[in-house]
């Protein structure tokens, strides 16, 4: 049970962070010789925890733009179309992985993540005002190559979104944005698909409640990061667990 919560606890942690949750928690079950204990299914719950620290780290910036509704509606529905075109390819991309697997060494994937952030340092300030639908098909790319284990969703999309024109604070909402429809679609499809109700102990919800907390104020240090355009640093630590998962054959 203890491998468990701790898987856990890296899966929740890490989705706040640029470093694919889904390689580190495979690259700590190799290391400890540990079957993985978080199937498919189970990790779909796992994001859960995830859309909750994301509602409410983005709460404040939610109420602005509920207020501020009247004015820049036609932008925000505009904005609303690229979010959706780009989550219809990442849905794609998904039921495609599920016909036909994929496996990539995770050392590679690591690797192309490291590269992806240490890239955005050559990014010059951005100075583009509104993505475009072209740009919502590459984020949507982007977003499904991500599916395989050691290539960050949340880093992959930042990066493009820096090479795309959008300064670091925009790169770093349009990240979020534009998983968070996903995560609400697969929350509701887990509660129509389950025929039984779950019970926690009060261990589940202490460790739930940890990683919760510990995830939002990991968010918020990765955002003052992108702030100063220091996402490359994070680049430079993903070389460690790709050499890592190179030497023990991950």
């Amino acid at each position: 049970m203890l491998f468990f919560y701790i898987q856990f606890f890296i899966q929740v942690v890490s989705e706040s962070l640029p470093v694919s949750s889904s390689g580190h928690l495979k690259l700590f079950s190799c290391l400890f010789r540990q079957a993985p204990i978080v199937g498919p299914e189970l990790l779909e719950w796992m994001h859960i925890p995830t859309l909750m620290v994301l509602t409410l780290y983005f709460s404040p910036v939610l109420y602005k733009l509920v207020v501020c509704l009247p004015k820049i509606w036609r932008r925000l529905l505009y904005l609303g179309l690229v979010v959706f075109m780009a989550d219809c390819i990442t849905a794609l991309g998904y039921f495609l992985f599920k016909i036909q697997h994929y496996d990539v060494p995770l050392y590679i994937s690591f690797l192309v993540t490291a590269a992806l952030l240490i890239s955005t340092k050559l990014c010059a300030p951005g100075t583009k005002k509104t993505l475009t639908l072209v740009d919502g098909v590459c984020l949507g790319v982007v977003q499904a190559l991500s599916l395989l284990p050691g290539i960050s969703r949340f880093g992959s999309v930042y990066a493009v979104c820096r090479w795309l024109g959008c300064t670091a604070r925009e790169s770093f909402y349009i990240s979020w944005l534009i998983v968070w429809p996903l995560l609400c679609a697969t929350s509701i499809k887990l509660f129509f698909k389950s025929h039984s109700v779950l019970m926690f102990s009060v261990t589940d919800l202490l460790v739930v409640s940890c990683a919760g907390f510990v995830a939002l104020g990991v968010l918020h240090g990765v955002y003052l990061v992108a702030q100063n355009n220091r996402m490359w640093w994070i680049g430079i630590y993903m070389i460690i667990p790709a050499c890592v998962a190179f030497i023990s054959r991950c």
